[in-house]
């Protein structure tokens, strides 16, 4: 989930600035003619607004595996609004700075600013998880990374004629630690690089998933997500927290996002 989906695209964001553009004149027109107001600070403070709730959406995409449950998700979007209620009113601020008789004050805008933004973030965040779904379920592959994917399979085709390995070692600094592959309670993708988490350590080892995933005894070892594999020995149960999402919770009490393929294979190797 590295790459952003709306500035990885030029056709997303290009549509999306050339739509923000056509609401904010619309809805500049429309102020300017109710509150007989001027409409070059009303479509100053459309525009920023508009930039300010992409601004504060952005990050939202790179926390995704954190916002879990409705009651997180309400709060996320509490909190982005309240951010955005903040951006607005300082912009408000401005604009009256420069002519306080042809503007409203803040408190005057507070009504049609909450019933545009909830509804927006709302928006975004769904459309974030739509697309998260996706990429995990290979629906939707990043023209970047299907080289890299091409690569993999290559790689898996010739890994998956090797046997399957006892320890890991990773050098840190300047100790070398033989990890024993049932001490590993799970690992996760980091870029060019993979967590390995036992019961009391983290390690960093520059490996690809697709190797450990070849590599490790498929009886014991399962991949649940893109980013994770797990040790079957080391999980606790499964948990419902959204309609056909789960979690899976290690011994450990950690909580792991489960793709709804890591589903499929968790419910046939567990005979759920």
């Amino acid at each position: 989930m590295n790459i952003h989906p709306i500035i990885y695209y030029p056709s997303r964001w290009i549509s999306i600035i050339v739509f923000t553009l056509i609401m904010s004149l619309l809805y500049a027109a429309l102020m300017s003619n109710i509150y007989s107001i001027s409409f070059i600070y009303t479509i100053t403070d459309c525009i920023t607004s508009a930039a300010l709730i992409y601004l504060i959406s952005y990050p939202v995409w790179y926390i995704m595996n954190f916002i879990r449950g409705v009651i997180v998700q309400s709060v996320t979007i509490l909190t982005q609004t309240l951010l955005w209620l903040g951006g607005c009113f300082i912009i408000n601020q401005i604009i009256l700075s420069v002519d306080s008789y042809d503007y409203l004050s803040f408190i005057d805008t507070v009504p049609i600013r909450l019933l545009i933004a909830p509804p927006i973030f709302i928006s975004i965040l769904l459309w974030y998880k739509s697309i998260e779904q996706k990429r995990e379920d290979g629906k939707e592959i990043p023209e970047k990374d299907r080289s890299i994917v091409a690569e993999d399979e290559q790689e898996e085709s010739v890994e998956n004629a090797e046997e399957t390995i006892d320890t890991v070692t990773v050098r840190s600094k300047n100790k070398i630690a033989i990890i024993k592959i049932e001490d590993i309670v799970y690992i996760n993708a980091c870029g060019d690089y993979v967590s390995i988490f036992t019961e009391n350590n983290e390690y960093i080892k520059e490996q690809t998933m697709k190797y450990f995933q070849s590599h490790l005894p498929p009886n014991t070892f399962l991949r649940i997500h893109r980013s994770t594999i797990v040790n079957i020995m080391h999980i606790s149960g499964l948990e419902l927290y959204g309609k056909e999402s789960y979690s899976l919770i290690m011994k450990s009490g950690k909580s792991l996002k489960v793709s709804l393929s890591g589903y499929k294979l968790l419910k046939e190797r567990l005979n759920i």
